[in-house]
């Protein structure tokens, strides 16, 4: 099966990665897309519906920003982070299922200007959201920013189900509290 951007068109785009040979190796996002566009140090989705699926996301190295999304689907995939959030800007809905999120040294979502964020059965493992005196101290998986629109009730919908947070906190550089 044909691994990479399946679907692109002005509507959705849909990145697939199937299961490699070793069932627990998922194929790399960073590698197969290398020689893009993306390739820059910041990679930016603008799409209305952007999905990821079975991807070994890597970023360490890339700061990801998503902007006016209708939909952002993340099913299946490993990401492991550094020292920038995943970034949601205008997005109006945002669907992680059956992801593991490791070694975030920073929030793993900054949300802003979202109606709803949907996490389920995922894993967030040694996530560490450090910060110092003057930075904001809440959130440490996700911070959504009291900015931007609701739903006709006035309300924001976030939702976690069935999800796991091991060894996640928030730290102070500083030592204050």
């Amino acid at each position: 099966f044909l691994i990479g951007r399946l679907i692109d068109n002005d509507e959705l785009v849909m990145y697939y990665g199937n299961e490699r040979k070793n069932l627990y190796e998922k194929p790399s996002f960073n590698e197969i897309f290398k020689s893009e566009e993306m390739s820059l140090e910041r990679w930016v989705f603008k799409q209305d519906v952007l999905v990821f699926e079975n991807w070994a996301i890597d970023l360490t190295h890339k700061k990801w920003q998503f902007r006016n999304n209708q939909k952002v689907i993340f099913r299946g995939c490993e990401i492991i982070g550094d020292d920038t959030p995943i970034c949601f800007d205008g997005v109006s809905e945002i669907i992680i299922e059956d992801c593991t999120f490791t070694y975030f040294n920073n929030r793993v979502f900054l949300i802003n200007d979202c109606l709803s964020l949907n996490i389920k059965e995922s894993l967030f493992k040694e996530c560490v959201y450090l910060y110092d005196v003057y930075q904001n101290s809440n959130g440490c998986i996700y911070f959504i920013a009291d900015k931007g629109t609701t739903l006709a009730s006035g309300e924001r919908e976030i939702r976690v189900e069935d999800s796991k947070f091991i060894d996640c906190s928030v730290w102070n550089k500083e030592g204050h509290y």
